[in-house]
């Protein structure tokens, strides 16, 4: 499978990818789909809320205001969401979440499968405070390199900001886990900056499973190899492609560690990493 992948965007420019992974989709020629959510997520989240202002129970939060209002929600990004099992994930732990996919076949997977598994009225145990209640889980094609497709999160944004036709620009937390490792490493700088413009300025956490840190660098893809120093080097803006694409401002690596848990086969193999601004 890794070679038929490899075979399919060898020499090919980023322009023609989307059309391929869609081609992919649609042959269910899917060797990533690994089936269900990411427990490192799950677990990071839930282990770690030193890292995480996690969305507050929606009474706690009507009751702090004054007069009382509907809590804003957060909003979390999965781009390159595939199949949509971490968009589920992060909406019942109680964030407006969105799957954004280049291809449309992925995107009516997501839905199929949102359906067929539609959200429970509590989160995972101990994922989340006591009283949350499941967020929004939509599912948007379009191009992770463009901003037409944020207007159509505007959906989680508060009456006012609505009514005043903002588009939203920010999300509070952001998951890659194979986004990163499907692009050629020319395209890194611009993920880097692309990442860091879509991520909430305060509070708001990138959260990377690192993978594939086993495959050499030269060993080509996707997926590409990556390593621990890649990511800080794109991330903390020490690393630029050519055209200064990765720069901007810095992110601060604010947790990394092996998970104890993680999808079948990867145990032992990957990282987590927490960024956000300073």
């Amino acid at each position: 499978m890794a070679a038929t992948l490899s075979a399919t965007f060898q020499d090919q420019p980023l322009s023609s990818h989307p059309s391929h992974w869609d081609s992919l989709w649609r042959s269910r020629t899917t060797p990533w789909d690994r089936g269900g959510s990411s427990v490192a997520l799950q677990d990071a989240i839930a282990e770690h809320p030193a890292l995480f202002d996690r969305p507050p129970a929606a009474a706690a939060a009507a009751a702090a205001s004054d007069p009382p209002r509907p809590p804003r929600r957060k909003r979390a990004l999965v781009p390159g969401c595939g199949r949509g099992y971490d968009v589920l994930l992060l909406a019942s732990l109680g964030y407006d979440a969105y799957g954004l996919d280049s291809s449309g076949a992925a995107i009516a997977a997501a839905k199929r499968h949102a359906a067929e598994n539609p959200l429970p009225s509590s989160p995972p145990s101990s994922s989340a405070e006591e009283g949350t209640t499941p967020g929004a889980a939509e599912f948007l094609e379009g191009d992770f390199w463009s901003d037409a497709w944020l207007a159509r999160t505007a959906t989680s944004l508060p009456p006012s900001s609505k009514e005043e036709g903002q588009v939203p620009q920010h999300f509070d937390l952001i998951f890659d886990y194979t986004f990163l490792c499907a692009l050629p490493p020319s395209a890194r700088g611009a993920w880097a900056a692309r990442m860091k413009s879509l991520l909430l300025p305060r509070g708001g956490r990138l959260v990377c499973l690192e993978f594939p840190l086993h495959k050499p660098a030269g060993a080509g893809g996707p997926p590409f190899g990556l390593s621990e120093e890649i990511y800080v080097g794109l991330l903390t803006g020490t690393e630029t492609d050519g055209a200064g694409e990765g720069a901007g401002p810095e992110l601060t690596r604010l947790g990394r560690w092996r998970p104890r848990r993680s999808h079948e086969g990867q145990q032992g193999k990957d990282y987590i990493s927490v960024w956000g601004y300073a």
